[in-house]
């Protein structure tokens, strides 16, 4: 059973929460739930069950993850309605099971989370999205695929729910730069180079649009 389903674990995580948000900083003399300089609260670093877990016992795919997320994030917005929460998933979404692609995986629930259904819980109030190409086995050839059908995607479905998003994470993807010593770039560092630019002038544009309807995304490199 995951730990979140148990009583005793819910409820030691519960008093711990609220430890660490109501918190004064010794420091400063500012409660953690009331200082400017904490950006928001992120419930867990990505979120999901193992694979085919849910299907196994006859559940929706997501919906444990879902079903905790918006306790956790209700509980966390009364103990500090001042600052941003987020799930900290990597996007996984549940709902797209009609995708016959190579990468279906990602949208079919199978990896137990729903970006969706977590994203548009009452509690959160920013999307996460952590871009995992080198764990998920994604070359040069497939980054066209992840700008629109996983960046571009999840950034229409974050504001859909009226909710900004962020890339936390990025690993696998323009990351490597040339060596010390190195003269010349490799083709896929070339690549690598180009997707980067191809992702920044997308954010760039995005921004652009989301001034006008209130939401954004941002990407962290």
């Amino acid at each position: 059973m995951p730990f979140s389903q148990t009583r005793k674990s819910g409820t030691c995580l519960s008093k711990w929460v609220r430890l660490v948000v109501t918190r004064t900083n010794t420091e400063t003399g500012v409660a953690y739930n009331q200082d400017p300089t904490i950006l928001a609260w992120e419930l867990i670093n990505e979120p999901h069950t193992d694979d085919g877990f849910e299907s196994e016992l006859g559940l929706t795919p997501g919906s444990i993850v879902c079903s905790w997320v918006s306790e956790m994030s209700a509980y966390i917005k009364s103990l500090d309605g001042n600052h941003l929460i987020s799930t900290g998933e990597e996007g996984y979404r549940a709902d797209l099971t009609s995708d016959s692609s190579t990468h279906s995986w990602m949208n079919n629930g199978i990896k137990g989370g729903d970006f969706v259904c977590n994203t548009c819980r009452t509690g959160i109030t920013l999307a996460t999205v952590h871009l995992c190409a080198d764990a998920w086995g994604f070359t040069s050839s497939d980054y066209e695929w992840l700008g629109e059908n996983f960046l571009a995607d999840r950034r229409r479905a974050a504001l859909a729910c009226g909710k900004p998003s962020i890339v936390e994470e990025v690993r696998g993807l323009f990351l490597r730069l040339p060596a010390s010593g190195e003269q010349e770039r490799s083709a896929s560092e070339t690549d690598m180079q180009k997707c980067r630019i191809s992702l920044l002038s997308e954010r760039a544009a995005s921004e652009s649009k989301a001034r006008a309807s209130g939401g954004g995304e941002r990407i962290i490199l």
